[in-house]
């Protein structure tokens, strides 16, 4: 992931699974549910294996649900990307899991997740714009101003103030 994110961009992730022990490992089980604030349909993925590793898939969308094989010291990479809902704010956290195959041995269960938190910071670009209504200013009579207001940027914009001083 990134440190920061801004809502109503696209957020890459990158998921490496690797082995570390001496034997290879096939059937792999790799799952990437992204959190809450990503567009549904937005959501593509992609593997890339080393030499002598294999993806179950190369391609997909929605949540990555796939399995790889690698060999001894081998890798498969994955690079994951989303469309961040404009309203999103805080933080998101993306974990990954990886499960091994029935009937195989995994000698370190606790390095088959990992979690990428990362602030979200919305960019607004705020608009305005005041015109006066049609017709002549006579003094005591009302004069009508008509306010907007345009987010520009792609970030939603909310709890902002407006503000106008009649002359």
């Amino acid at each position: 992931g990134s440190l920061t994110y801004v809502p109503g961009q696209n957020a890459t992730y990158t998921i490496e699974v690797r082995t570390t022990g001496p034997n290879g490992i096939w059937g792999i089980e790799v799952t990437d549910r992204l959190p809450e604030g990503f567009i549904e349909g937005s959501k593509v993925w992609a593997c890339e294996a080393a030499a002598g590793s294999t993806c179950g898939q190369t391609r997909g969308t929605g949540d990555l649900v796939t399995t790889v094989g690698i060999p001894s010291q081998g890798r498969v990479t994955f690079s994951l990307t989303a469309l961040m809902s404009p309203g999103s704010v805080g933080t998101v956290t993306n974990t990954v899991v990886i499960a091994a195959p029935p009937g195989a041995t995994d000698t370190n269960a606790s390095n088959n997740s990992a979690s990428d938190s990362d602030q979200l910071t919305p960019i607004a670009d705020l608009e305005v714009e005041i015109t006066r209504g049609t017709g002549e200013v006579v003094p005591g009579l009302v004069v009508d101003y008509l306010i907007n207001v345009r987010n520009l940027g792609q970030s939603d914009a909310s709890g902002f103030n407006l503000a106008s001083t009649v002359p």
